[in-house]
């Protein structure tokens, strides 16, 4: 069987549901994934810096796309360190400890780091890292990632509070700042860091995660009243902020400054035999990537060339508030008009759950409500959601059903 390329867009959990529903048909058929995702993430993900002295101590922000990145990551089943990517720290520590003790205190608990902290016992805990990371073949790609890695398990940290960072931000913004200490430029160091956490994590060959671009800037709403919003997280969590409108539409979104679109995520568009466009984040996760110059041109180009793609959207669950919870009742056509505005194109497919929960269940979920099918006529209305700990999120193996019956359909 011919293996599918796929090009999956968008951020947050739900680019992490479509991507781990990808990974399932991926058992079944063979496919070549690649999931892009939002690459202008403010939200204080790693919150840390190396200083001068090569230590790394608090930080207010700091840019990059690591929150979205190593999310989608844990959605790939591949082993204990995906499984925990997304822990968050809950402690604080003393100043002076290495990032492998840190580590291995949140792996493996205090025995690992005291065998990290003690010099006769460092080396054999360092090589059973070794193993674990898949790195232990003397091939010039592990070495140089395993290089690396020592060099970030080495870095000393300052006393401070990790409580709210997840594993993931942290080690993978390290990788990056360390890879910077090599002198290599920053998009440059990126790049390395993201190899090496795939590597690390274990993902397989055919799935790939990229940023829509390389480059720093911020994401920056204008609103129908005048105000701007700058920011993904201000915008994203508009409800939160008590001064801002919620109600007050968003009418245009940039990045600040303009930044164009990775090569990889534009190759990606361009190679797919099928594009996903994740549920999430209307402004965020899914215009987010499309505000890097060169991606809505990519999509355009692949849409208009033959044979047809499949262009499919993931129709998110719930309304919300600043996003498509306003004066009047959502539908799917309303949130179909904000994709084409996004992408600048229509879906072929839109995927609208028509899953049945209990009105006690709904009634916990308000004010947001069910986006309900009705209106495009290239709808696939299909049972895809579930309820986790009191909240409606895609199933991944119901919305991987889904997609292969869409695929089956555009290669016959």
């Amino acid at each position: 069987m011919e293996a599918i390329n796929v090009a999956s867009i968008g951020g947050g959990n739900g680019q992490k549901a479509v991507v781990a529903a990808l990974a399932m048909i991926s058992k079944r058929r063979p496919m070549r994934v690649t999931a892009v995702t939002t690459s202008v993430d403010d939200d204080d993900p790693a919150g840390k810096y190396l200083t001068s002295t090569g230590r790394l101590a608090a930080r207010t922000k700091s840019a990059g796309p690591y929150g979205d990145i190593t999310r989608i990551f844990s959605g790939l089943d591949t082993g204990w360190l995906n499984e925990n990517l997304m822990m968050r720290f809950g402690f604080s520590i003393a100043g002076g400890q290495t990032f492998g003790e840190l580590l291995g205190r949140l792996l493996f608990g205090e025995r690992f780091s005291r065998r990290m902290k003690n010099p006769s016992s460092r080396a054999g805990a360092i090589g059973l890292l070794r193993r674990i990371f898949g790195l232990d073949q003397a091939t010039p790609e592990n070495v140089r990632i395993w290089r690396l890695l020592v060099d970030v398990l080495d870095q000393q940290l300052e006393g401070d509070s990790f409580t709210g960072h997840s594993l993931g931000n942290y080690l993978l913004f390290t990788l990056q700042k360390v890879a910077e200490r090599q002198k290599l430029p920053s998009q440059l160091a990126l790049k390395l860091a993201l190899e090496a956490l795939h590597i690390i994590c274990r993902i397989p060959g055919n799935f790939r995660v990229m940023p829509a671009t390389w480059e720093p800037g911020t994401l920056v709403a204008k609103t129908r009243a005048g105000a701007e919003i700058r920011g993904q997280c201000r915008i994203d969590f508009r409800d939160r902020d008590v001064l801002a409108d919620p109600c007050d539409r968003i009418t245009d979104l940039r990045i600040d400054p303009p930044v164009s679109a990775s090569e990889e995520a534009v190759r990606a568009i361009l190679d797919a035999d099928a594009v996903i466009l994740s549920c999430g984040s209307i402004y965020g996760n899914l215009f987010g990537p499309f505000c890097a110059d060169g991606l809505r041109e990519a999509l355009r180009e692949k849409m208009v060339a033959a044979p047809p793609t499949p262009l499919i959207y993931v129709m998110n669950l719930m309304t919300k508030i600043g996003e498509t919870r306003f004066e009047t009742p959502c539908t799917a056509a309303d949130v179909v008009w904000c994709v084409r505005k996004a992408t600048g194109q229509y879906p072929t497919h839109v995927i609208v759950d028509t899953t049945c929960f209990p009105d006690e269940v709904m009634k916990g979920l308000l004010p947001e409500k069910k986006i309900e099918p009705g209106g495009p006529s290239f709808e696939v209305p299909r049972p895809v959601a579930k309820l986790v700990n009191g909240q409606l999120v895609h199933d991944p193996g119901r919305l991987a059903l889904v997609f292969e019956e869409i695929f089956a359909g555009a290669h016959r």
